[in-house]
């Protein structure tokens, strides 16, 4: 415990400075998190979110080096930010017979007052969020759905239908068609046998692959660079996972390594950090989220880091 305390002295006097744009300061360790979980909250280009020491909500403006406190939302975990809004997972209540347990609230990138999420009753979890659309799973029919956060509509679809989480723009009020590739990757240069299976990770820019133990970024169906081994993710890519399509870079983890590739400019990060460390692409740079130790059955300290490549 002496430790964590000391982590949050530390963070009081680095705070103003850890993160300032442009600045030599901007790599120093100095900002506390806890409990972050599977992966850091973020946009991928400009905002992450996690909880406090002190169970509070924040969102940090990486451009600005500012935070704002997402109010209502004590405990609440942050889980993705999408179309300036915070999808959070609060503390569950023990579900009846008309009513699921599950609990969280959405709140803006610009803090202030946070709200429920709606018809929170009748689905089990929700995943990710947009400007009108949090896909979610429903608790009686054990089925997904796209649930609007603003009106309470859902719009329910087929379980072989799974791949729509990544191909759906939940910033559309119609719940559009999302902007990204979708070419297919030549992976082998000639048609593929019957038996192949080729996990695909899409973005709007560039294409991931994960075939036969190499992890592939394609700009087009021709031509590829290798990211590095694969085995990453199976199928398509899910918010749970590791990898991240940011607008410059791309980020991913295997086991203790944390790793980042700009499809811009074919700069790379490689570094190691204590096992359950997390990274996520910002605009200029990666987040990290490097993990300390756990205190007690709940609480898993990390401290976070902006670093500019």
């Amino acid at each position: 415990m002496r430790r964590v305390l000391l982590a949050v002295a530390l963070a009081a006097g680095f705070l103003s400075a850890a993160i300032v744009p442009g600045s030599a300061s901007a790599e120093r360790w100095g900002i506390t998190a806890i409990n972050i979980s599977p992966q850091i909250a973020s946009d991928n280009d400009r905002y992450v979110s996690f909880q406090r020491r002190n169970g509070m909500p924040v969102v940090l403006d990486t451009w600005r080096g500012t935070f704002k406190v997402l109010r209502g939302a004590w405990h609440c975990h942050p889980r993705d930010i999408g179309g300036g809004r915070v999808l959070m997972i609060c503390p569950h209540s023990r579900p009846a017979e008309d009513n699921s347990g599950f609990y969280a609230r959405t709140g803006s990138v610009l803090g202030g007052k946070t709200i429920p999420l709606a018809r929170s009753r009748e689905i089990s979890d929700a995943y990710e969020i947009g400007r009108y659309w949090v896909p979610v799973q429903l608790r009686r029919e054990l089925r997904f759905a796209f649930l609007n956060w603003r009106t309470g509509a859902l719009r329910k679809y087929r379980a072989r239908h799974w791949y729509a989480f990544g191909a759906m723009d939940l910033d559309h009020p119609n719940l559009g068609r999302a902007d990204i590739q979708t070419f297919t990757p030549d992976v082998a240069g000639s048609p593929l046998p019957w038996y192949a299976t080729v996990s695909v990770c899409r973005g709007r820019d560039v294409v991931i692959t994960d075939w036969r133990g190499e992890l592939r970024l394609w700009s087009d169906r021709d031509h590829s660079v290798l990211l590095g081994a694969g085995h990453l993710f199976y199928d398509v890519c899910q918010w749970h996972q590791s990898i991240r399509i940011g607008t410059n870079w791309v980020t991913w983890s295997r086991g203790r390594a944390l790793y980042a590739y700009n499809f811009r400019t074919g700069e790379r990060f490689n570094r190691r950090y204590k096992l359950g460390s997390h990274i996520t692409p910002i605009r200029d740079g990666v987040v990290i989220a490097r993990r300390l130790e756990r205190y007690g059955k709940f609480y898993k300290a990390y401290r976070i880091r902006v670093i500019r490549l």
